[in-house]
């Protein structure tokens, strides 16, 4: 069951670095620009009606800005699994090719059925021999160990390889499945401080378990700005939104990026810094009414 589901990991990474991708593109692209056409029509237009619409159009632009954060997300979570399930998947196909030239079957479970060398006086009835992973002292692959069948040290060579792809794509796979399975909103979207405190969350979920895809090391620090943009510069577009999505603060920060790309993050911290702020202010709670005798009292102790 292991492996099979193993092996389903394995084969997500085919279809998962691509699903929805243009819908994710796109609103990453028009989000920001949303957002910068709400601040400039607020700039311009004037009375009760204008009021109005300009809240309606902050609005508009807070829950712009909280989807085009969410949409980051999940997309530079597709991008990771599927980037780190590649190294499992290489070694799974690998040994699975060596099992095909050596006429070896490979069983769902992850065991190997092989034919026994002729050579060996002792042969089974059906002519053929198990190797499941795990084994206490797996003979090595072609040495015939200890007088063994050869073909027996290297099916139990090719059995530890595939379990130990599988063991690796099942850890990523769990990683990866636990952060998506949290990015998730309700129906009838109307961004509150408690959903913008969640993505700030979710950003710091998705950082944990992205690391080795997306490593905020690689994001230049105490350089010139000419510096900076070169390195801006030298990034693919799909790589750029994964580091302004996964590292706001960082990217805003950094002198010589684009203007657009530095006030885009910063106003996602700060808004997440805000809601997450009001939401601490209001467990605290409404201050407690002192009267005029309870103030006397305090001032004149």
């Amino acid at each position: 069951m292991a492996a099979t589901a193993g092996c389903e990991a394995l084969r997500v990474r085919g279809r998962c670095g691509r699903l929805g991708q243009g819908q994710l593109q796109r609103e990453q692209c028009q989000g920001p620009r949303r957002q910068r056409d709400a601040r400039q029509d607020s700039r311009t237009q004037k009375g009760e009606t204008a009021t109005k619409a300009t809240a309606d159009l902050a609005r508009l632009s807070r829950n712009y800005q909280y989807i085009h954060t969410e949409c980051g997300l999940i997309r530079t979570s597709l991008n990771g699994l599927a980037a780190e399930l590649a190294a499992p998947q290489k070694k799974l196909k690998q040994a699975l090719e060596d099992a095909e030239n050596l006429k070896f079957t490979v069983h769902p479970d992850g065991s190997l059925e092989y034919p026994v060398s002729p050579s060996f006086v002792q042969v089974p009835a059906s002519g053929t021999g198990t190797a499941t992973p795990g084994a206490a002292v797996p003979l090595l692959p072609g040495a015939g160990e200890g007088g063994a069948d050869p073909n027996k040290g290297k099916a139990e060579d090719i059995a530890e390889r595939i379990a130990d792809a599988i063991r690796e794509a099942n850890e990523i796979d769990g990683r990866y499945a636990g952060v998506l399975r949290k990015l998730k909103t309700t129906s009838g979207l109307v961004v509150d401080d408690k959903m913008l405190a969640d993505a700030a969350q979710d950003t710091k979920n998705v950082q944990q378990a992205a690391g080795k895809y997306a490593d905020d090391n690689k994001i230049p620090k105490d350089k010139s700005p000419a510096e900076n943009a070169a390195w801006w510069k030298g990034l693919p577009q799909e790589q750029r939104d994964e580091y302004a999505t996964l590292y706001p603060a960082s990217i805003g920060a950094l002198d010589g990026l684009p203007s657009t790309v530095r006030d885009d993050a910063n106003r996602m911290v700060l808004a997440e810094t805000r809601a997450q702020t009001q939401l601490n202010l209001n467990a605290v709670g409404p201050e407690p009414e002192i009267t005029v005798g309870q103030y006397d009292d305090v001032t004149s102790g």
